[in-house]
């Protein structure tokens, strides 16, 4: 037979992946603050500019030599730091198109390629912000 879990064993393990969740989430928005990279609601992007063709995930772009993230601020706490952390691979490793909101036409070799980096990066992010190890484990106030 196979070996049971309580119920209540499950709970914790549940609210304790919650509680890494919001940690991580709160680390990268501090990233984000120390950088100087605002995030905005993606949904209101899309009330406020209709036209643009937006990604229902995320979408990062720069703009007046500032760059900025929008997301789904709806999405779940794990959703959200995903999409964060990627979004900010393509701020910090320089792929933003800067000064419009045209659509990009590099060939498609290179935007998978911006993809993937974007992806690795986010992913080493998460890892150092579930670890502690990025940025001050202390709130900023």
């Amino acid at each position: 037979s196979f070996p049971t879990r309580r119920s209540s064993d499950l709970s914790r393990r549940a609210n304790n992946l919650d509680r890494t969740d919001h940690e991580i989430g709160l680390r990268i928005k501090q990233i984000c603050k120390r950088l100087g990279i605002p995030v905005g609601d993606l949904n209101r992007l899309a009330e406020i500019a209709p036209q643009l063709v937006i990604d229902p995930a995320g979408l990062s772009f720069g703009i007046r030599g500032r760059d900025y993230v929008f997301l789904d601020f709806n999405a779940s706490a794990r959703k959200k730091n995903l999409v964060l952390a990627h979004e900010m691979g393509h701020v910090l490793l320089g792929h933003l198109l800067t000064d419009h909101l045209a659509r990009d036409e590099s060939p498609c070799g290179e935007v998978i390629y911006r993809e993937l980096l974007a992806d690795v990066f986010s992913a080493v992010l998460m890892a150092l912000c579930a670890y502690g190890a990025a940025g001050n484990d202390k709130e900023e106030k």
